[in-house]
């Protein structure tokens, strides 16, 4: 059985879902929580409201309500976004 982890990979690899070429960063808890990132230039230009939206709609209409509850948190950013908070570490 997949965890939630790569089901949630597998979600946004499917082309499907319009986020081309996806990076994650997903951790998964010992109690099957997980939490992360989503990091893609299919975000750029896009509000985060808008990137959320997105990303919360496709995962609404492929995965069960019980996958959902077990997802604490999904930030979505491009890959500029990304860079720049990685290369001096995540602001304090």
């Amino acid at each position: 059985m997949a965890s939630l982890k790569q089901k949630i990979e597998n979600v946004f690899t499917n082309t499907a879902s319009e986020i081309v070429d996806p990076i994650f960063d997903i951790e998964e808890s010992t109690s099957h929580k997980v939490a992360g990132f989503i990091i893609s230039n299919s975000f750029m230009n896009m509000d985060q409201i808008d990137r959320q939206n997105k990303v919360w709609d496709h995962l609404e209409r492929n995965l069960p309500q019980d996958d959902l509850r077990n997802i604490v948190s999904l930030l979505t950013v491009t890959q500029d976004e990304a860079e720049i908070n990685t290369g001096g570490g995540w602001p304090d």
